[in-house]
């Protein structure tokens, strides 16, 4: 689970406006990646306020039904989608984000781990970032000792980056961030 707010992970990079690639909801892989909406408040404070999101993501803790009206505040912003994961396009599991300089972000629920659904919805949203929004190059940033999300990252086929590790403190304590990638091959014959 990575949900690092973003921070450009090199200076050259073009940022997209994401409100001109509003998906909506985008679909496939037996899921629905859809816009949180107003109702969907409490569900996200169940989702969030966890003790291993509390370790291991930016977002408050204890994460109260206040930070879930901001979270959806800053869901409408040009430089970000944040997007619940659901099985059935209502029920919110989790979320997957992008940035607008191409770095990603996802979320389960506990309860809702251990189903393959992260894996699935950040190639969802990965497929979505290089083909619709045109980036060709998508980052997360992961903690090395967090085995579950490396290995969603690499099912989701991710690879251990060139960039440095990214030092951030977070809640008191030093955190470092391996970067990786995801780059769109280029065409065959394209030089």
């Amino acid at each position: 689970m990575e949900l690092w707010q973003a921070s450009a992970v090199g200076s050259d990079r073009a940022a997209v406006n994401l409100l001109s690639h509003r998906p909506g909801c985008l679909a496939g892989r037996g899921l629905t990646l859809r816009e949180w909406e107003q109702g969907d408040l409490p569900a996200m404070v169940d989702l969030f306020d966890e003790s291993d999101i509390a370790r291991r993501t930016p977002l408050p803790s204890p994460f109260t039904l206040a930070d879930a009206q901001d979270r959806l505040a800053r869901a409408g912003q040009p430089d970000r989608l944040l997007l619940a994961v659901t099985a059935d396009g209502r029920r919110p599991l989790g979320e997957v984000l992008l940035t607008a300089t191409g770095e990603l972000g996802y979320m389960i629920g506990k309860p809702h781990r251990g189903l393959g659904l992260a894996t699935r919805a950040l190639v969802l949203l990965r497929d979505y970032a290089h083909g619709a929004v045109g980036l060709a190059v998508l980052r997360l940033k992961i903690e090395p000792d967090n085995d579950s999300s490396i290995a969603v990252a690499q099912r989701a086929g991710f690879q251990l980056g060139r960039a440095a590790a990214e030092v951030v403190e977070h809640k008191g304590r030093r955190c470092v961030l391996d970067v990786w990638e995801h780059i769109l091959p280029r065409p065959s014959g394209v030089d």
